[in-house]
């Protein structure tokens, strides 16, 4: 098991989780795309296979078919990244994804009512976004949503209401 921050996480079917990326040492900001997959049934921590390229602070979400989507994020603390990665738990493959239509690090990702995943905010490296993009596993495509407002969105949150909502807060 490494010791990792600003990685990203997301439980699988059957209660396991899978934690990708970020800092594997800490204080020297060695940006990793090491793979871990906690087995609830073991109790530890196994090896996956690695991200396409390192990265930090990208998103993760539960697709409903079981995979997991892995998209964005900064190749070191000024890049940001397109890249998206699907997992497939039920055969521990990644297959490379769509790339997200804006490179960004620090977005927030929320699974809507409807499978779907919003990906909201961010830095590109350069700039705040205020840009939503929204993919859908189904057709393995990204289409460009609505965004909420001129506010620009950094370390915020998304949280989907019951209503089918999405609220973004802070930032």
């Amino acid at each position: 098991h490494y010791q990792r921050t600003r990685h990203v996480g997301a439980v699988l079917p059957g209660g396991s989780s899978i934690m990708a990326g970020g800092i594997t040492q800490i204080g020297n900001s060695v940006v990793t795309a090491t793979v871990e997959v906690y087995d609830t049934t073991l109790g530890a921590w196994l090896n996956a296979p690695p991200l396409q390229a390192p990265r930090q602070d990208a998103v993760a979400a539960a697709l409903p078919d079981g995979r997991v989507i892995v998209t964005g994020g900064a190749t070191n603390s000024a890049a940001s990244s397109a890249a998206t990665d699907l997992y497939a738990p039920a055969t521990g493959a990644w297959t490379v994804g769509p790339p997200l239509p804006l490179a960004r690090y620090d977005s927030t990702a929320t699974t809507l009512a409807d499978g779907r995943i919003l990906v909201a905010g961010g830095y590109t490296g350069s700039a705040l976004s205020t840009r939503i993009d929204i993919f859908d596993g189904a057709s393995n495509s990204w289409t460009t949503g609505a965004s909420p407002s001129t506010i620009q969105l950094r370390y915020h949150t998304a949280t989907l209401l019951q209503n089918g909502d999405v609220l973004m807060t802070g930032g």
